[in-house]
């Protein structure tokens, strides 16, 4: 697997626009292979005090010239503005017992008994309960809280429909790795190709 960081230029208006269109972005992340066939692709949008940043899981090395030439800065190389490295040797470091923080953009949705298998939409304490109940069989979370909300307006098969997103970060304790990493690999609940259910870790500090 292949962790891929693309920084994007806040004062281009192609990045306004991928940044309004999460179909562009879409779009966008695709186009970094060569083929469709290219195996399974999680990603999600950040942003920093330099701006925007594209995070892609993807089993192959992907190519974004083509995005850092309307998105990025011209002066700088491609170098400085994407970096892949090796995911597979980070995944084999993670370790039960050891103490991370997490962020993931999740689409918050939960069946509805009354209405056979329609998925509705959740927020507030019960989106809260619900992630913590999906991340809670790979890890003891410490704390978490929900930092962003997105209700984007999409189109599939010429209907349009408005999906809840919700980012949430916190710290917590690894239990069970080997389970962590398939998370992490695989994404966590639905609308994987508009950027929800990348899991990324950060280890911390043992004081």
């Amino acid at each position: 697997m292949r962790l891929t960081r693309i920084r994007l230029n806040p004062q281009r208006r192609s990045t306004w626009r991928l940044q309004s269109s999460i179909e562009a972005l879409h779009a966008a992340v695709e186009k970094g292979f060569p083929t469709e066939d290219h195996g399974r692709v999680l990603w999600r949008l950040d942003s920093n005090k330099v701006g925007p940043v594209v995070y892609v899981v993807s089993e192959q090395t992907p190519d974004y010239t083509g995005l850092v030439e309307e998105c990025g800065w011209p002066r700088s190389s491609y170098g400085e503005q994407v970096s892949t490295l090796d995911y597979d040797r980070f995944l084999r470091s993670i370790y039960d017992g050891q103490r991370i923080a997490f962020k993931i953009r999740f689409n918050s949705v939960k069946s509805a008994k009354n209405l056979g298998k329609r998925q509705v939409s959740i927020i507030g304490k019960n989106a809260l309960d619900l992630i913590s109940s999906r991340l809670s069989t790979v890890m003891s979370i410490e704390s978490i809280r929900q930092v962003d909300e997105e209700h984007p307006v999409l189109v599939k098969a010429g209907h349009r429909f408005n999906p809840t997103m919700l980012t949430f970060e916190g710290s917590a304790s690894v239990t069970d790795a080997d389970s962590l990493r398939a998370l992490m690999v695989n994404g966590v609940g639905r609308m994987k190709a508009y950027g929800c259910g990348l899991l990324t870790v950060t280890p911390l500090r043992e004081d």
